[in-house]
């Protein structure tokens, strides 16, 4: 409400980083609860009809503005034999998703962030599907990547100091994958960009 209303630039600054300090207070408290509910035992995954491409088409857009700011080139590439329509927990799907295209994002400050679909394998009823995320952003030290996935594991910050991380997402990414009854997976080199990916099998509908 205040930033609706006529400020100076000086105020209008303070009111913004006031407004974005909330927004990641809010989700540290988000994550830091869904990792509570999940090492409780309390996560649930559902199974409905959904569109992939939809979804990951909708993640892109959410980023969009940010990346246009930052001069990267966000895209999706879809691959033309992978399927569409499938059955599973479409929500957690984006949920791990949004996270890794908001970590390529947020640490990379040139070049761009690529959202991709291939299709492993295929039979009549399921699709071994393959999402992945690359970006050329500073990449990640070898000696860092065993423990990306541990709680606090991925916390860390980019080469300029400017990006910090609680290292919270990817752990639950991780557990959220393999609640569905998959994989995540990442490459890296330092200086040379990164690549996360998740593998799900998912039951393939043609409505």
């Amino acid at each position: 409400m205040l930033l609706e209303t006529e400020l100076t630039a000086e105020q209008r600054e303070y009111g913004e980083s006031v407004n974005q300090s909330a927004h990641r207070l809010l989700s540290l408290t988000e994550d830091a609860l869904e990792l509570s509910r999940i090492e409780a035992g309390h996560l649930s995954i559902e199974s409905y009809k959904f569109d992939l491409h939809s979804a990951l088409e909708d993640i892109v857009r959410i980023f969009a503005p940010v990346a246009k700011e930052k001069g990267l080139d966000l895209s999706l590439d879809y691959a033309a034999d992978a399927p569409r329509r499938f059955v599973g927990d479409a929500g957690r799907i984006r949920q791990v998703a949004t996270n890794l295209v908001g970590n390529g994002v947020k640490f990379t400050s040139s070049g761009y962030v690529r959202v991709s679909v291939t299709c492993e394998a295929l039979d009549p009823r399921n699709a071994k599907v393959q999402i992945s995320v690359a970006d050329s952003g500073t990449g990640i030290p070898g000696e860092r990547i065993g423990t990306l996935f541990e709680k606090f594991g991925g916390a860390s910050k980019s080469t300029s100091g400017k990006h910090k991380g609680t290292g919270i997402g990817l752990a639950i990414s991780k557990r959220l994958v393999e609640a569905m009854g998959g994989r995540i997976l990442v490459e890296s080199e330092r200086g040379k960009g990164s690549r996360f990916c998740f593998e799900l099998r998912l039951p393939v509908t043609g409505q």
